[in-house]
């Protein structure tokens, strides 16, 4: 934390996942290996957030195909044993399959490794916690799904932070020059 108001804003943003959490209102109990890879997850993106701003002899779009790759080549094998790896190679298929690998994962990691060299790592990583905000909002819109009080007041806390964590930034910045 450089400034005053990122503690706020960090605090801000966990308070509005924890809100999104839906306690008490799931069947099951929580299962212990999903909570270790879900830690896992937060970890390695916050590796990805600090090892995104470091200059490497790497650039952002090579690291991106080198991403992408790794992933296609661990899911492979998964796709030959489930039996129906023909139907992918089928024609109108795999042109989705293709449209659906450059919006879902090729053009957003590219642009958010462009994001990644312009911004600090705390405003990137407040930036990033709208990601939940958003796919709330969205099973709202597009799915119907029906949001407590508890997670619109989280995806409220959410913005806020998000939204006051950039303006902090940026008017910091401003200070600098």
């Amino acid at each position: 934390a450089r400034q005053r108001y990122d503690l706020l804003w960090v605090g801000c943003a966990i308070l509005g996942l924890i809100l999104l959490f839906p306690f008490g209102q799931a069947q099951h109990g929580l299962d212990s290996l999903g909570i270790v890879l879900a830690l896992a997850a937060g970890a390695c993106w916050a590796l990805y957030i600090i090892a995104g701003q470091k200059p490497s002899g790497v650039s952002g779009n090579h690291t991106v195909f080198l991403g992408m790759t790794v992933g296609a080549l661990i899911l492979l094998p998964l796709a030959l044993l489930s039996g129906n790896i023909g139907q992918v190679f089928e024609f109108p298929n795999l042109f989705l399959f293709i449209i659906l690998a450059i919006l879902a994962s090729a053009l957003p990691f590219s642009l958010e490794m462009l994001a990644l060299k312009r911004l600090t790592p705390l405003s990137f990583g407040t930036l990033m916690s709208l990601e939940p905000a958003v796919a709330a909002f969205s099973g709202f819109i597009f799915l119907g799904e029906i949001l407590l009080w508890n997670q619109w007041l989280a995806l409220a806390t959410i913005i806020t932070a998000s939204v006051g964590c950039t303006l902090t930034t940026q008017r910091a910045r401003k200070m600098q020059d």
